[in-house]
């Protein structure tokens, strides 16, 4: 299992150009043989019995709070500063965001 992901020290090199190209040329981004083995691979290395790839944060921010049980008549916490598409989810699941400050005298 992985226990840290590296945020520094972030290369491309060849092979991942042309490994992206071949997705690019697939048409296929969410779906296909390459998110299958991305899932299988991800799952893997998390220790986790599944993973799902999605085509964007959004998506994996509601699939989260679906898989948590979120749904009407709850309240989720968000930054008082954010982007639309980080409530979005919460809406669609029939849920109340509530907007905080990270600001603790506030």
């Amino acid at each position: 299992m992985v226990t840290s992901v590296p945020f520094t020290d972030i290369y491309i090199d060849s092979e991942m150009v042309h490994r992206a190209s071949e997705v690019l040329e697939s048409g296929r981004f969410v779906k296909g043989p390459e998110a299958d083995k991305f899932e299988a691979e991800f799952a893997e290395a998390s220790g986790a019995e599944n993973s799902a790839a999605v085509s964007s944060g959004t998506a994996a921010l509601y699939l989260g709070l679906k898989a948590v049980g979120v749904g009407r008549g709850d309240e989720v916490f968000v930054p008082g500063h954010t982007f639309f598409a980080s409530v979005a989810p919460i809406l669609e699941l029939g849920a109340t965001p509530v907007f905080v400050d990270v600001e603790p005298k506030h």
